[in-house]
């Protein structure tokens, strides 16, 4: 156990740690958008044990999406129901340069566990200092939009209004927390309705998935236990 004067420590550390312990875009399993849940494939998501799957449109580097394993469990693989008919929530993109802690912070307010680190081929800080944003605010794109200039304008006033959300009557995400989120239970549900599906934007690249347990397990300096280290150690 680590002693609370070392934890706080790591945490101050954090403050200024960038993105470091995520897992490379080349080795995360991710299914398109566009295939189907045969049997085949519901095999495969269950035998990664993962409780959360990204989900890719065109290329697996431009994960737009993804869907909770639970939220399968119903479906009728003979059924073989195109992965775009089902519930794809919305991922978060964050800069590999921004720090744990922000990204700690994001993950604790309850949108998301998981999220898709980008590189960025040109300095947007100068383009944000010009709108007299913070740097920590507008590179958290949630929604996915095409035009990072946008995306820059907006952000800030999309996390200040998630963070003024009305009460939700969700029994299941109790706490001052999560009602933060509250707004709309279809909020974070990303939507399809025939038009195209959102890509990262020609001066982003995506590198990699950094997760909720990742940055706890850089805080703690130890590894979580999870559902997939049980699976591995089973086989």
């Amino acid at each position: 156990m680590m002693k609370p004067q070392s934890l706080l420590e790591r945490l101050n550390s954090l403050r200024r740690q960038p993105v470091m312990p995520m897992t490379p875009i080349t080795d995360i399993f991710s299914i398109d958008i566009n295939s189907k849940l045969d049997r085949d494939l519901m095999n495969l998501i269950l035998e990664k044990g993962h409780s959360r799957v990204p989900v890719y449109y065109e290329q697996p580097t431009n994960i737009i999406g993804l869907v909770l394993v639970k939220n399968l469990l119903t479906i009728d693989p003979e059924e073989e129901i195109p992965v775009k008919n089902v519930t794809i929530r919305r991922i978060p993109r964050v800069p590999e340069t921004l720090p744990l802690y922000d990204i700690l912070n994001e993950f604790q307010k309850g949108h998301s566990h998981m999220a898709v680190v980008v590189r960025h081929c040109e300095k947007t800080g100068q383009q944000s200092s010009s709108n007299n944003a913070d740097v920590r605010d507008v590179m958290v794109d949630i929604d996915g939009e095409k035009n990072p200039q946008e995306n820059m304008l907006k952000t800030k006033r999309s996390l200040q209004k998630w963070k003024s959300f009305p009460n939700s009557n969700n029994s299941n995400r109790g706490g001052s927390r999560s009602r933060k989120w509250s707004k709309n239970m279809y909020s974070d549900i990303l939507e399809i309705d025939g038009n195209s599906l959102p890509s990262l934007p020609e001066k982003e690249e995506a590198v990699g998935i950094i997760t909720m347990e990742d940055v706890i397990e850089e805080l703690l300096q130890e590894e979580i236990f999870d559902e997939t280290d049980h699976h591995f150690e089973d086989s």
